[in-house]
């Protein structure tokens, strides 16, 4: 298999950061281009004022954020792209729509249940992704922030 398509989703957290290089070396191997994505959750994922310890950012600020990724390799094409929605499906639904080759995605590298008791996203995403999903283990952390 020869990816051209690779969609590598970001929540901006050191543990999505792991897998830009990851990505980066197998586009440059294969040719292929890179979708940087970010999906920003609703509103009510906030609860008030707060997820994961953070205030919800505003639109303006996902797309600043979003603007400093690119691939760890000039040479590699890619796009920057922003979503909303329940990250999981979003990534899902885009790599369904879009027939992406390979999803190339950061995880936190310890049990679903620890903090997100319906699944982390990147399990939801190996479940449901129509095509490889490549799960890149982050930095250490134990706790449930980003």
């Amino acid at each position: 298999m020869t990816p051209q398509r690779i969609l590598v989703p970001t929540d901006f957290s050191s543990m999505a950061d792991a897998a830009l290089p990851y990505a980066t070396t197998l586009a440059r191997e294969a040719g292929a281009k890179i979708t940087i994505l970010h999906v920003e959750e609703p509103s009510a994922a906030y609860r008030g004022s707060a997820y994961y310890g953070v205030e919800q950012p505003r639109r303006s600020d996902l797309l600043s954020m979003l603007e400093r990724l690119r691939p760890t390799v000039e040479s590699v094409p890619f796009e920057r792209r922003l979503s909303s929605g329940d990250p999981a499906l979003a990534i899902v639904r885009m790599a369904e729509d879009e027939g992406y080759d390979l999803i190339v995605l950061g995880t936190h590298g310890r049990g679903a249940a620890t903090c997100h008791p319906s699944g982390s996203v990147a399990e939801i995403v190996m479940r449901g992704a129509p095509c490889p999903v490549l799960t890149v283990r982050g930095p250490e952390n134990n706790g449930c922030d980003h």
